[in-house]
């Protein structure tokens, strides 16, 4: 437990620095739902990592 909260506050701290610097046609979804959504659970920045950003 010690190692997944740091481990998860970095990853969305990676995430929502990644999605601020993105334009907004290289994310699947608004910006707005992926910073409420990564917030609501540990996992959820994952899940922006691997389905919320566009190539």
């Amino acid at each position: 437990m010690a190692v997944v909260v740091p481990l998860s506050v970095v990853s969305t701290v990676f995430a929502w620095r990644d999605l601020s610097q993105r334009d907004d046609r290289q994310v699947r979804g608004s910006k707005t739902f992926w910073r409420v959504f990564m917030l609501l659970n540990t996992g959820n920045s994952l899940l922006y990592w691997l389905f919320g950003r566009r190539s």
